[in-house]
């Protein structure tokens, strides 16, 4: 395992720590590919922070700092929990610090969905992952909406909880917890659900 390949042909993107391999190093190697950037709308880029693909990239004992304040909310899976996702919340913006394979020291700051990342990551070094940090009522089986067909178009409604929204939509008859991702709309700023992906009438 040397070099910027690593940990070779078998990553395909995302991003993976020693830990998943059986191997007690605290290290994070993760990547975005350009084809998993290049097949997600402008739409869904904006959202995701994913405005460009990043190479692989492997921090040996990572320390992550926030630049800011400034969090977004996007759903997030794991191989430690196959087949599921829910919606966490994760600094914009980090600054991270380590070593690189070779040994050589890093210090650089990772902006949208790299922070994520690398949040993520970091969180499995320390010995959690992301149904510790997750929105609870958001978690579900990626399966859980297959299929899915709505007899009429849900009614969406939205009421203002300090920074946090309340979604009550038709998928499941459930209220959802969640912050509100802002789209531009024909010059117009609207409020769309991310755990429901239906903007509102």
């Amino acid at each position: 395992m040397r070099g910027p390949n690593l940990p070779g042909r078998t990553f395909k993107g995302g991003f993976l720590t020693a830990p998943h391999l059986g191997t007690p190093s605290r290290l994070i190697v993760l990547e975005d590919p350009p084809a998993g950037v290049e097949a997600l709308s402008e739409t869904e880029q904006v959202e995701q922070g994913r405005p460009e693909p990043f190479p692989c990239k492997a921090v040996f004992n990572p320390q992550l700092r926030p630049t800011s304040n400034a969090t977004s909310v996007y759903w997030e899976r794991d191989p430690s929990v196959p087949g599921y996702r829910a919606l966490v919340e994760r600094y914009n913006e980090v600054q991270v610090s380590g070593f690189d394979p070779s040994g050589s020291a890093v210090d650089f700051v990772a902006r949208g969905w790299q922070a994520r990342l690398f949040q993520q990551a970091a969180d499995v070094l320390d010995g959690s992952i992301f149904i510790d940090r997750c929105i609870m009522r958001s978690l579900c089986h990626l399966d859980a909406r297959r299929g899915l067909v709505f007899q009429q178009r849900p009614v969406v409604m939205f009421r203002h909880l300090s920074a946090i929204e309340v979604c009550t939509c038709a998928i499941m008859n459930a209220d959802c917890m969640f912050h509100v991702v802002m789209l531009e709309r024909q010059g117009q700023f609207l409020p769309r659900c991310i755990l429901c992906q239906i903007v509102p009438l």
